[in-house]
């Protein structure tokens, strides 16, 4: 006999084994981190892009893998959108080959914590990505 508490013990360990699982496969929980699709605006580098080249753009961030490193440098490039009426920001580090998700000060801030940044491996897709819309400016 199903009981609302064995019910409730079911659900609550079948999504601990849904997060466990997304970790170790290193896949995003819901939906994509990197989603443009309500963005009034999405900027690189202060230059607006067109709907082709946020396509693009969002179908290789959304490829990406997980990374924690400590950013010791300024980001060569700030993508910047608006979500949900607030202004958001993808902060692409370089020279550690690193992808933020936020304000690049957010990322030194854990530097002076001492902590690692959450986010993601700079791709060669991305980066092939980035060189085109340098051109395109």
């Amino acid at each position: 006999m199903v009981t609302p508490s064995s019910e409730f013990n079911f659900k609550r360990m079948m999504c601990f084994c849904l997060v466990a699982l997304c970790a170790a496969c290193n896949m995003p929980m819901l939906g994509s981190p990197f989603d443009f699709s309500s963005s009034e605006f999405v900027k690189f580098n202060e230059v607006e892009l067109n709907a082709d080249q946020i396509r693009q753009l969002e179908t290789v961030l959304n490829s990406l893998e997980r990374k924690r490193v400590c950013v010791l440098t300024k980001p060569a490039h700030q993508i910047t959108f608006n979500a949900g009426g607030e202004l958001r920001f993808i902060s692409i580090f370089e020279e550690e080959n690193f992808v933020f998700q936020g304000y690049y000060l957010d990322a030194w801030e854990d530097r002076m914590k001492d902590v690692k940044s959450r986010g993601y491996m700079l791709s060669r897709d991305l980066e092939k990505i980035i060189m085109e819309l340098k051109t395109d400016l």
